[in-house]
């Protein structure tokens, strides 16, 4: 009996430190956020980052540092700083400022310099997160999806229109309900590097002589969209994705004008990208809204 004891508080210890390490955690090092301002635009577009480098203590606790800087400056501000709570799966900000360099502003709702709880990873349909930003939304559902290659919980807050990803943050990016200004979304999200990230690369206009090559119209798009190049092309890939760089479609392309049933997409942003023999000739946003 002595052993069956043993047996089961191993197999029950396994199976929390198994849950706890399957938690996807936010607070990571090296963590990069791009937030535009217009998301029907590719390039040129105003774009800010917020990134994590680096451990603070606060109040006995370790917290990532969080900065904030834009293209047009370089310079970085700490903003705030954010921890993981890994067995419970919750999500905390210490904040230092509402008001950022330039671009988003944070809530006044939420107050400086006291934890306040993001997200809660451990919710389950109807109940409710309420926090210290007058923020309060009832979970309508969960789901797991493979996103940036590793298995993450969803989890949907229909009356606030938000959507959590598990080690990412909201649809609206880290910040989101924290966010006031308006109009800003979560255009990429990127873990490493400023190099590995290609931060620069992104932040400038390569995209636009891809632009060039071609048309997409109308966009936004209701049902359907028509995609003409500038010449001929035989024997490229189209392929379709969303705003997490997750690959939802795709087909083959002859000639110069082709149209696309979108009629299956919910609305939203997502990129268009054609490629021949490995490399991108034609890359642009395409619009979904109805």
């Amino acid at each position: 009996m002595k052993q069956l004891y043993i047996v089961l508080f191993i197999w029950c210890f396994c199976g929390i430190t198994s849950n706890a390490q399957s938690y996807l955690p936010i607070a990571k090092d090296s963590t990069i956020w791009f937030y535009e301002l217009d998301p029907t635009i590719f390039a040129p577009v105003d774009r800010y980052i917020l990134y994590t480098g680096g451990d603070t203590i606060i109040e006995n606790m370790t917290y990532q540092k969080l900065f904030f800087r834009t293209d047009k400056n370089t310079q970085s501000k700490l903003v705030a700083a954010i921890r993981d709570d890994i067995q419970l799966q919750e999500v905390y900000a210490y904040l230092f400022t509402h008001q950022l360099t330039t671009g988003l502003t944070l809530s006044t709702n939420c107050p400086l310099e006291s934890s306040i709880i993001l997200y809660d990873f451990s919710l389950k349909p109807t109940e409710i997160l309420s926090n210290t930003c007058q923020q309060t939304g009832t979970v309508s559902d969960t789901t797991r999806s493979f996103i940036y290659n590793k298995n993450r919980k969803t989890i949907t807050l229909d009356d606030i229109g938000q959507t959590w990803y598990e080690g990412i943050g909201s649809i609206t990016g880290l910040f989101n309900g924290l966010v006031a200004a308006s109009g800003y979304s979560l255009s990429n999200y990127c873990e490493g590097s400023f190099e590995e990230c290609s931060v620069e690369l992104f932040l400038d206009t390569d995209f636009i002589p891809l632009n060039k090559s071609g048309k997409i119209f109308p966009n936004p798009a209701f049902s359907q969209f028509t995609l003409t190049l500038s010449k001929d092309i035989y024997d490229a890939q189209i392929i379709f994705s969303d705003i997490y760089g997750q690959k939802i479609g795709g087909t083959s392309i002859n000639g110069n004008d082709e149209v696309f049933d979108i009629s299956h997409l919910a609305n939203g942003i997502y990129f268009v990208e054609m490629t021949k023999e490995g490399r991108t000739i034609f890359k642009d946003k395409l619009v979904v809204a109805r």
